[in-house]
């Protein structure tokens, strides 16, 4: 079975055994004293499930439209739960821009028009958040509409990825999972493309994201 759930909630509080990716990142931090921070076998998961998830809604002709770390929530098991599809388009736009600053594709000039490659570009930037650990309002590039955390990116050379990129939690860990980490960023990328139709469909994410553990089965599917 995919490790995905899809749910049609836009309340945290009505499922209290769900937490928000960004409750690592973002409210404790990974450098909280009483939070564990994110292992990339986890990560990885999180990253898999939630591909799963959009590739889901995409199939069924549903786009998302408001793709951000607080709208992935978590099983204890840290399986990926989707949620708050289709909200943004009963919203208005002005508050609605500020919901999605930093995950909004270049393109996007009116949010509550929802785009399948929008939703590419939005969880492109996920996995960037992911792999640094960092929101986009924390990257060091900024415009008149925010920050551009996938340009931050795209500024540092590839040989500095593991020094300059890279969350410096995961990096603590032995292993291969650097060679991972890049591929995985080489993923985000692909989402990222500043032309809409560069941009790769979730169903090809799920198929590269399963590429980079062949030989851990439980971590995709």
């Amino acid at each position: 079975m995919p490790t995905y759930i899809v749910c049609a909630i836009s309340f945290f509080g009505f499922v209290p055994y769900l937490k928000m990716i960004d409750y690592w990142f973002h409210t404790t931090g990974n450098k909280g004293a009483n939070q564990t921070p994110l292992d990339w076998d986890t990560r990885m998961k999180i990253a898999a499930g939630a591909a799963l998830g959009l590739e889901y809604l995409h199939d069924e002709g549903i786009m998302h439209g408001n793709i951000k770390s607080s709208n992935i929530l978590l099983t204890k098991n840290y399986t990926a739960c989707v949620s708050d599809y289709g909200v943004v388009q009963l919203v208005s736009a002005t508050p609605a821009v500020n919901r999605i600053l930093g995950y909004r594709a270049p393109e996007v000039t009116d949010i509550r028009r929802t785009d399948p490659k929008a939703d590419v570009y939005s969880f492109g930037v996920l996995l960037i958040e992911l792999l640094t650990g960092k929101a986009p309002v924390h990257a060091s590039v900024s415009d008149e509409d925010g920050i551009d955390l996938p340009r931050w990116v795209q500024s540092v050379a590839q040989e500095e990825w593991s020094t300059q990129v890279f969350d410096k939690e995961l990096m603590k860990y032995q292993g291969n999972i650097e060679e991972e980490m890049v591929g995985m960023l080489h993923i985000a990328q692909q989402c990222v493309a500043p032309s809409p139709d560069q941009r790769i469909p979730f169903k090809q994410v799920v198929e590269m994201i399963k590429d980079l553990r062949k030989d851990n089965a439980e971590i995709i599917t």
